[in-house]
């Protein structure tokens, strides 16, 4: 049906393709081009955590990606008391999550093809963005989201809107099991 493909750059050679396949997920997600992700913003994030992101493809096509990445501690909370401007969607990326103490990530995107949302396959890729959190050690999440897809989705891993921040603007704390009961 789909498979899913992982990249490191310091590892594959295949690195700059994997980058044109998750921006082509991205395109192909989004009809509106204000709401699709800028390629210089994509390669800077995925190069400092390429771990966090995860390709879908569906007869060798991409056709959705997940992205999250371990954000700074203040900057989340920063982020909470609403310090960022609205329509800013650039959160810093951190090359590595924390050892001990508090941990809180950015999802960056997780999106899928029109024709394939609200389907098996968008929830199994769900499924496994949570349980990639799990692993992780995340302990807090935040995420700006563009579409009623996308705050539906952050609803659903227990993101509230954030009062008083930018539109779009959603963070809580994780309290996500391996198996959620996602769409």
């Amino acid at each position: 049906m789909f498979a899913t493909q992982e990249r490191d750059p310091a590892c594959h050679p295949g690195w700059r393709a994997f980058v044109a396949s998750v921006l082509a997920a991205d395109w192909a997600a989004y009809a509106d081009e204000q709401d699709r992700v800028e390629l210089a913003r994509l390669t800077l994030v995925m190069s400092c955590f390429p771990r966090g992101f995860r390709l879908w493809l569906a007869e060798g096509v991409p056709v959705g990606y997940t992205g999250w990445y371990p954000i700074a501690w203040p900057l989340y909370g920063r982020m909470l008391r609403g310090h960022m401007a609205d329509g800013d969607r650039w959160v810093a990326p951190l090359a590595s999550m924390a050892d001990t103490g508090e941990r809180a990530v950015y999802l960056f995107n997780y999106s899928m093809a029109p024709c394939l949302r609200k389907t098996e396959a968008s929830r199994i890729m769900l499924q496994r963005l949570a349980h990639d959190l799990v692993v992780s050690g995340a302990t807090h999440a935040t995420a700006v989201v563009v579409s009623e897809d996308g705050r539906r989705v952050s609803q659903r891993f227990g993101l509230a809107p954030v009062s008083g921040g930018p539109k779009g603007l959603c963070a809580g704390s994780l309290s996500l099991v391996d198996r959620p009961n996602l769409p």
